[in-house]
């Protein structure tokens, strides 16, 4: 006689049982398995398993094995960076009594023929790290002083259990297109800080005028030296004859907390996809050489993807007479002009009796 319904062997209040996988596992490999018991005996005794919550995906499978057990299997391509959890519930139930048995249900713990599951996904390193952006322009100053920041790279790692990503510079060469100069500095010229990907000078580049670097610098975070990611910058050595200014009716405190917003609205009001490059802000120098403390000069660079735009250019491209948009945005902002960062300073007239 067939008066054993099928139950699991646990507690009304048992936690759930754990499983653990790698991501990447191949497809129909073996997870887990439950183990229901039916006091019957023959044929009677068979038991059948469904996976009847927390499955919409059909990412596992169950079947039962010629020893009475529910064989869990993987039927889809894991990947944990999707879920690192999968909670299932599992009911177990005869043969004959499937059709009333499979509906979707959450789990109710009071029902022994329910049985819950928590498959861990462990995360397999199938991913570099990769930087958000390879190609960068940037711009140093001569007379900068030495720990300055030049700029910032940023790599992420799409494991989700991927450990930190370190920074390194891995080489350095400068160019001095004028007269055909070509030097290589190896891993020496900047400072990377391993944890933030900050560039710091470490050095004073009087030395380097006229000229530009190529520096690759190198994000990983595993043993494995193909799993890793390079950016590459070019940083041109600039003298204050080559940068045009902004001038802002306001102190450099309160201009430096705009200047994020700033530099992404400024970049936004033109048509041709430019880059601004923003140096300093500091107190405004007047003609005679005294600092006035209410305003602020702030040098800058324009880049067109990777060419620097020439000063004729700029300051044409500064005029916010031709721009409504900039005009605008110079009012938002208290910009009262574009200037040349250094004044080309006439020499003066000198007498034959001087």
């Amino acid at each position: 006689v067939d008066d054993h319904p099928p139950q699991f062997e646990r507690q009304r209040n048992s936690v759930p049982l754990m499983m653990e996988v790698e991501e990447e596992m191949p497809i129909n490999m073996k997870i887990g398995e439950v183990i229901a018991i039916d006091k019957d005996i023959g044929r009677n005794a068979v038991i059948d398993y469904a996976i009847i919550y927390g499955n919409d995906d059909g990412v596992f499978g169950i079947s039962r094995d010629d020893q009475n057990r529910g064989i869990i299997t993987l039927d889809k391509r894991l990947d944990r960076e999707m879920s690192g959890l999968h909670t299932l519930t599992i009911k177990c139930f005869e043969p004959t009594d499937r059709i009333n048995k499979i509906s979707k249900m959450p789990y109710n713990k009071l029902k022994l023929d329910e049985i819950q599951v928590k498959v861990h996904v462990r995360d397999k390193d199938d991913n570099n790290p990769t930087f958000v952006e390879r190609n960068l322009t940037r711009g140093v100053r001569v007379n900068a002083a030495i720990y300055t920041e030049i700029g910032k790279v940023h790599a992420d790692d799409a494991d989700a259990e991927a450990d930190v990503i370190n920074y390194h510079l891995e080489n350095v060469t400068f160019h001095r297109p004028k007269t055909g100069m070509k030097r290589d500095l190896g891993e020496s010229g900047f400072l990377v800080d391993p944890s933030t990907g900050v560039i710091q000078t470490n050095q004073s580049y009087g030395k380097y005028a006229d000229g530009f670097f190529d520096v690759v610098v190198k994000a990983t975070n595993s043993p494995d030296p193909t799993k890793a990611d390079f950016a590459f910058l070019k940083i041109f050595v600039l003298q204050d004859t080559d940068l045009m200014k902004f001038v802002f009716d306001k102190n450099p405190v309160n201009v430096a907390k705009e200047m994020k917003e700033f530099k992404k609205d400024i970049e936004g009001a033109f048509a041709q996809p430019l880059t601004l490059n923003v140096y300093d802000n500091e107190f405004y120098s007047k003609v005679d050489g005294s600092l006035d403390f209410g305003r602020t000069s702030s040098c800058f660079q324009v880049l067109n993807q990777e060419d620097v735009v020439d000063l004729d250019n700029v300051q044409n491209l500064f005029n916010s007479k031709k721009n409504q948009k900039l005009e605008d945005l110079f009012v938002k902002y208290s910009v009262d002009s574009v200037e040349r960062c250094a004044r080309v300073r006439t020499p003066p007239k000198i007498n034959w009796i001087q």
